[in-house]
């Protein structure tokens, strides 16, 4: 059973690249209130978007270390 899409985009510019990450929750209501009680997530959407920014935070850090 799917319960979410991840999606990163990644589009050249003129200094490297841009990196997008997303995702899509697909987990219908009973399947969210089961999520809270096994997770103690109450807000996935704001607990999602944290965790992007930390992704995306690391990957600049890697991408942009001297070779």
């Amino acid at each position: 059973m799917s319960v979410a899409t991840w999606r990163y985009d990644i589009v050249p510019t003129a200094r490297g690249s841009r990196v997008t990450e997303s995702t899509r929750d697909m987990r219908g209501r009973t399947m969210c209130l089961v999520s809270v009680a096994a997770t103690g997530v109450v807000d996935r959407i704001a607990h999602n978007q944290r965790n992007i920014e930390r992704t995306l935070a690391r990957l600049k850090a890697e991408a942009e270390k001297p070779a």
